[in-house]
């Protein structure tokens, strides 16, 4: 098994997915050059001979075929135009046995991307046990995005506990929760998506000292960031809901809990300021606000911070700063 294979297998594996098993009906030069582990040759044979197909269903396994093989050859970016071209098609066996991974594209890609396709052209009966969380994933978050708060929850429930994409189904079913007025439900689900996170950050596959190849650590060190954002993000949505609640004194000690490397720190930066400063932390506020002046985060504008900022001061009485 080549070095690409093995990093896919472990993402299949830890995915709880698996490599289907194509049809004979195909050429069987790319079935030589699959099975021998020419991954790339087989997507070049496939593709080719989608170009002389003569009915949609062949030339919709063949592109199936292109996809399985990039996904061998460790090539999934480019994969994944050929895995919505397949859908395209509307051919149910080539569907099938592409959408074993969903689940693969919805951890590399983020399921924001892939929401229009596959609830446009799937449905939950078109996946397999393993994978038919994608579909309800997805499904949540298209109807989030058109304010059905009811039916994202019901859809993100869905979505198997014991399985990998059980976090960010938590992490949306909080925000439906949050919108419709469940602002308990929301930071319990907040909460349990920040632990899941961490779980899945201190997995054995994932430490430093597991002999692997440069790609798997590659890898393992994306797989390691996602968790790690994913985390950060419901530990803000949880800080969020608290300040909703008034109970500053807990949001304050959950922002607190963010990771300062983390992408979502320096938005919640200002949202922690605008807490001290309900809780009367005057001087606190400013001190968080003064962070936007490092030569670190100059990256990051917000007019809203010297509005605070002079309110702050005016609230400490420095009337000549707050101008």
């Amino acid at each position: 098994m080549t070095v690409r294979a093995k990093v896919l297998f472990v993402s299949l594996t830890f995915l709880g997915g698996s490599v289907p098993l194509w049809s004979s009906a195909q050429s069987l030069e790319i079935v030589n050059a699959y099975r021998t582990g020419q991954y790339f040759s087989a997507a070049r044979l496939a593709f080719n001979e989608a170009n002389h197909a003569s009915t949609v269903s062949a030339k919709a396994m063949d592109y199936a075929w292109v996809t399985d093989s990039l996904i061998h050859a460790g090539l999934e970016q480019s994969a994944f135009y050929f895995f919505m071209r397949t859908l395209q098609f509307q051919d149910r066996a080539s569907e099938q046995r592409v959408l074993e991974f969903a689940p693969l594209f919805i951890e590399r890609i983020g399921p924001d991307l892939m929401r229009k396709f596959l609830t446009q052209f799937t449905h939950a009966a078109d996946y397999s046990p393993k994978a038919r969380d994608s579909y309800w994933l997805v499904t949540a978050k298209e109807k989030l995005a058109k304010g059905d708060e009811e039916g994202a929850i019901s859809a993100a429930s869905s979505v198997q506990a014991n399985e990998p994409l059980y976090p960010v189904a938590l992490q949306v079913r909080a925000t439906a929760e949050v919108l419709s007025g469940k602002t308990e439900e929301a930071l319990h689900d907040f909460r349990e998506c920040a632990d899941q996170a961490d779980l899945r950050v201190s997995e054995p596959s994932f430490k430093d000292d597991q002999p692997s190849s440069d790609l798997l650590k590659k890898w393992k060190s994306l797989k390691k960031e996602a968790a790690l954002d994913l985390g950060a993000r419901c530990k803000a949505g949880e800080a969020r809901t608290l300040y909703e609640l008034t109970r500053f004194e807990e949001a304050d000690q959950v922002y607190d809990e963010i990771p300062k490397s983390s992408f979502v720190w320096t938005d919640t930066l200002f949202e922690h300021a605008w807490n001290s400063f309900a809780r009367e932390e005057y001087n606190r506020t400013l001190g968080k606000l003064v962070s936007y002046k490092s030569p670190a985060l100059q990256f990051t504008f917000n007019s809203e911070t010297d509005v605070l900022m002079a309110q702050s001061y005016m609230a400490l009485c420095l009337y000549q700063d707050a101008g």
